[in-house]
C-alpha cells in the first residue's frame, strides 16, 4: 500500500482520504478501502475515527491502537464492540487500565453479579484509586470475600469499611442458623481474626444446630409411625375379599368368569385394580416367577396390579 511507503509529505492527506470516502459510497463493505481510510485517518491524528473501522473490519490492530495512542477515554462508550470482537482481549485491557477506564465500576452498577469473579480485584482497585465507592460496594456485593477485604481495610486503616465488615460478619454469625455447619464454620476462623461477640454468635449457632437435629428425629418418628399405620391400612384394604357373580366377565375373553356350570372346576384371577381374568386367558409369568401383571393396565402404563387374589373351586 503506497500511502504506508511514500511520506506523508508527499499527498495531501485530507484529499486522499475524500477520494476514499467518495470510493466507499459507491462500495461501502471493501475492506481495503476500509484499511486505508483508518490508516489515513492515523497519520492524521483521527483516532476516534480510525477506531471505529478497526472495531467495524474486527481488525488484529484495534487494541494496540489503543494502547500505542492512549484511546482509552475514546472506548468507554464501545465496551460491548470490543467484548465481541475479542472478550479475553477487552477484558484484560479493561482490567490492566482500571484507574482509566471504571469498567467494573459501571459493570456494577449495572448488574451486580455479572463481573462476580473480579469482585475481589475490584475491592483492591477501589481501595487504591476510588475510597468513596468502597464501601458502597462492599453493601452491596455478595460475592466480595469478606476475609480479603477485611485484610485490605485493616492494612490501609480503612475505619468505616473495617467497622462495617466486622460488624456485617458478627451479623451472619447471629442469623445464619443450621445453614453452615458449625464445625467448619470454626476452622474457617483465622487465627487471630478479632469478631466482637464471637463466643455468644457461636453458642447460639451451636443451640440453633441443636435444636434442628432435635426437629428432625421428631419429624422422623411421627413420618415413620405414619408411614407403618399407612402400610397396615393399605394391606388390610388389599386383603379384603371381592365380590364375584355371574356379571363380571373375563377381561381377555370377554366370557363369564364363572361357568355355567358350577361344578366343573374353575379358577379366577382378581387384581386389585379390580380387572378380572381366568386364570387360564391370563400369559405365563415374566421374568419373576409367580407374579402375573394386569393387561388392562400394564397397557396403560398406569403400573402392574400387585397383590393378586385367586379364587378356586
Amino acid at each position: 500500500m503506497l500511502i504506508r511507503e511514500w511520506p506523508g509529505e508527499l499527498y495531501n492527506n485530507m484529499t486522499i482520504v475524500q477520494a476514499v470516502t467518495d470510493h466507499l459510497k459507491k462500495d461501502p463493505t471493501n475492506r481495503t478501502l476500509l484499511t486505508t481510510l483508518a490508516e489515513l485517518y492515523t497519520y492524521d491524528q483521527r483516532y476516534d475515527k480510525a477506531l471505529e473501522i478497526y472495531l467495524r473490519l474486527r481488525h488484529k490492530d484495534v487494541y494496540q491502537l489503543i494502547h500505542k495512542h492512549n484511546l482509552f477515554s475514546s472506548i468507554e462508550d464501545k465496551i460491548v464492540l470490543l467484548m465481541d470482537f475479542d472478550k479475553e482481549k477487552a477484558v484484560d485491557m479493561l482490567l490492566d487500565n482500571e484507574d482509566k477506564i471504571s469498567y467494573l465500576h459501571k459493570l456494577f452498577k449495572r448488574d451486580h453479579h455479572k463481573g462476580q469473579r473480579f469482585h475481589e480485584r475490584q475491592i483492591s482497585l477501589y481501595a487504591e484509586y476510588d475510597r468513596p465507592n468502597l464501601l458502597p460496594f462492599l453493601r452491596d456485593s455478595t460475592h466480595c470475600p469478606l476475609e480479603k477485604a477485611l485484610e485490605i481495610c485493616q492494612q490501609r486503616n480503612f475505619v468505616e469499611e473495617t467497622v462495617f465488615l466486622l460488624t456485617f460478619i458478627t451479623g451472619l454469625l447471629n442469623n445464619i442458623g443450621t445453614h453452615v455447619d458449625p464445625i467448619l464454620l470454626i476452622h474457617r476462623i483465622k487465627e487471630g481474626m478479632e469478631i466482637p461477640n464471637l463466643r455468644d454468635s457461636l453458642v447460639k449457632i451451636l443451640q440453633d444446630y441443636n435444636l434442628q437435629i432435635l426437629l428432625r428425629e421428631g419429624c422422623k418418628k411421627i413420618l415413620v409411625s405414619d408411614s407403618l399405620s399407612l402400610l397396615k391400612k393399605m394391606h388390610r384394604t388389599q386383603m379384603r375379599g371381592v365380590r364375584v357373580d355371574e356379571e363380571n366377565i373375563c377381561e381377555s375373553c370377554h366370557a363369564p368368569v364363572l361357568p355355567s356350570d358350577t361344578a366343573k372346576l374353575f379358577s379366577v384371577v382378581v387384581f386389585n385394580c379390580r380387572h378380572m381374568f381366568h386364570k387360564e386367558c391370563l400369559p405365563s409369568p415374566g421374568t419373576i416367577p409367580g407374579v402375573q401383571f394386569c393387561n388392562i393396565c400394564s397397557a396403560k402404563r398406569r403400573g402392574p396390579g400387585s397383590g393378586i387374589l385367586e379364587m378356586k373351586k
